[in-house]
């Protein structure tokens, strides 16, 4: 049988609208209403195969909603009866047609034309729309199905971030009163030379710990796109040594030369001049893990002009990579397999916070080594300053930090006291501490401190109370606010502000922070600023 032009153009347009089709849910309705209007037919119905084998009525058109819901047939033999039943035709004037995915039975289409009987046309059109039913039918199942895995990964994704903050958190409030505490000590001389090589070793675990907490915070940030960058023109040249400087004594304790090697002219690039250091950083704490002792690492910096970009390499003789493992090498959680002992440490998120942070700052991280055995180079690329900017030039020292009254609300009992004594290293001042919101307000209230360290997450009044509590009073216009707190995202920064923080410090607070906020608060600065730290 041959379809006339007309009827053949009808078919493949419902064909295609019915392909094209996504939405599970609306797939069914669209069909049979979209059948029933080429076929003209007064009843269209659509039986789909249900969990427990029966056939169900997926969409109607025509059909008494209380019959269809009612009706319950398995996909046998006895269908094309109990369909002329449902519809109450006969047979002359019904067709049906089975929708077969993958050879096997999905369910039936089915037409009625009370006016006109159904021929060999309409019976070739139901048959070729079927199987076109079928497919449409697969495809938007399938899609449903990707898009509720995708769902269920995202929210999976939600949860592990939410972890990973709330994790980083709890490990930053233990560490502040130890990191206060041994700062504390390492200005005590010592005469045994055990203790003092302890501290030393306590220091450098604690370090440790705070990069590897940060780590956790910072590849959260960036997969949310959390991470507020202060873009400014960095001197490369100057920024690579204090990195080396600073890495230096790492080496010697393994037994790794390194060696830097800077241009004679100056770099200067557009970025965020502390994660800038923060992607070195990682890179050459990458290349003193997996370089043997008697191995070397060698810093060079170069610029390609006419790209705009400069170029540093970081070069180790160490453990090198396949192919394989440098394309995995820059995603979160990586680690390689030769490292399955775990003698290195470390979570695998070192070259992903570099990759991205690389390209938040308008710059590249590749990767390049010739096997395993051979080292492995790392070259970032970062975008060049287009001007040449001068340098700033440092405050005249001298300031005078001997007396300030100043007012600590901190819960945990350990972390205040060490954060007092901290504070005492810098004058004679006036410190008050509390452990609650509420008898922190009580106490600048009767006090009237000039400087005001807070908790954000005090028993009761939380810290953010505290700071709305004391700018309503309007008596506090003079004082520096400053929220503490093991919470550092963005948000949490602007949610401080808001409430009339004046800065916001992440804990474990560092030391020369603390010297910076005394000294603003000395000279009274502007509270206003609105800066996250000082």
């Amino acid at each position: 049988m041959t379809l006339s032009p007309e009827r053949m153009r009808e078919l493949l347009a419902l064909n295609r609208e019915i392909a094209g089709a996504t939405d599970y849910a609306a797939l069914p309705r669209l069909i049979v209403e979209r059948t029933a209007a080429s076929l003209d037919a007064n009843v269209c119905v659509l039986l789909l195969r249900g969990k427990r084998g029966e056939a169900d009525v997926a969409a109607s058109v025509g059909l008494d909603p209380a019959r269809a819901s009612g009706f319950d047939c398995p996909l046998d033999e006895r269908i094309g009866s109990r369909l002329c039943g449902l519809i109450d035709c006969s047979e002359e004037r019904f067709v049906a047609t089975p929708v077969i995915e993958r050879g096997e039975i999905r369910g039936v289409l089915a037409i009625h034309r009370r006016d006109a009987p159904c021929g060999e046309t309409e019976e070739f059109m139901l048959s070729a729309l079927s199987d076109h039913v079928a497919i449409a039918l697969a495809h938007a199942r399938q899609h449903r199905e990707l898009e509720e895995a995708l769902e269920r990964l995202q929210e999976d994704h939600r949860r592990k971030d939410a972890f990973l903050t709330m994790l980083s958190h709890e490990l930053r409030n233990p560490l502040a009163p130890i990191s206060n505490s041994l700062h504390l000590l390492q200005r005590v001389e010592f005469d045994n030379a055990g203790a003092t090589y302890a501290l030393g070793v306590i220091r450098r675990q604690i370090d440790h710990m705070i990069r590897l907490v940060n780590d956790l915070l910072d590849i959260s940030r960036i997969n949310r796109g959390r991470v507020q960058l202060q873009i400014a023109d960095v001197d490369l040249n100057e920024l690579l040594s204090h990195s080396v400087q600073d890495y230096q004594s790492t080496f010697e304790r393994a037994g790794i030369g390194l060696d830097l090697r800077l241009p004679a002219a100056p770099a200067r690039v557009r970025g965020d001049a502390v994660r800038i250091a923060q992607m070195f950083g990682n890179l050459l704490s990458n290349a003193a893990k997996f370089t043997g002792r008697g191995g070397s690492a060698t810093v060079t910096l170069d610029s390609d002009p006419a790209a705009g970009m400069a170029i540093v390499s970081i070069r180790d003789t160490g453990l090198g990579m396949d192919a394989q493992q440098l394309d995995a090498a820059f995603e979160p959680f990586w680690q390689s397999e030769q490292s399955l002992a775990r003698s290195q440490g470390g979570l695998g998120l070192g070259l992903a916070l570099v990759k991205g942070l690389a390209e938040m700052q308008g710059g590249s991280v590749s990767g390049w080594s010739q096997g395993h055995g051979q080292g492995t180079t790392f070259t970032v690329r970062l975008p060049l300053t287009r001007r040449k900017v001068p340098r700033p030039v440092a405050s005249a020292p001298g300031t005078d930090l001997s007396h300030r009254r100043i007012l600590i609300i901190e819960d945990n009992a350990d972390a205040a006291e060490t954060l007092r004594q901290l504070i005492e290293l810098n004058g004679r001042h006036d410190i008050e501490v509390e452990h609650d919101g509420e008898s922190g307000v009580a106490n600048a209230l009767s006090h009237a401190p000039d400087l005001v360290f807070c908790d954000l997450g005090l028993p009761g009044m939380d810290g953010y109370e505290v700071a709305r509590t004391l700018r309503r009073t309007g008596d506090f216009e003079d004082c520096l606010l400053v929220a503490v707190s093991g919470y550092g995202l963005s948000e949490d920064v602007e949610r401080a502000i808001a409430a009339g923080f004046d800065l916001h410090l992440t804990k474990p607070v560092r030391f020369e922070l603390i010297e910076k906020v005394l000294l603003r608060s000395e000279l009274g600065t502007n509270r206003r600023a609105g800066a996250a730290t000082p």
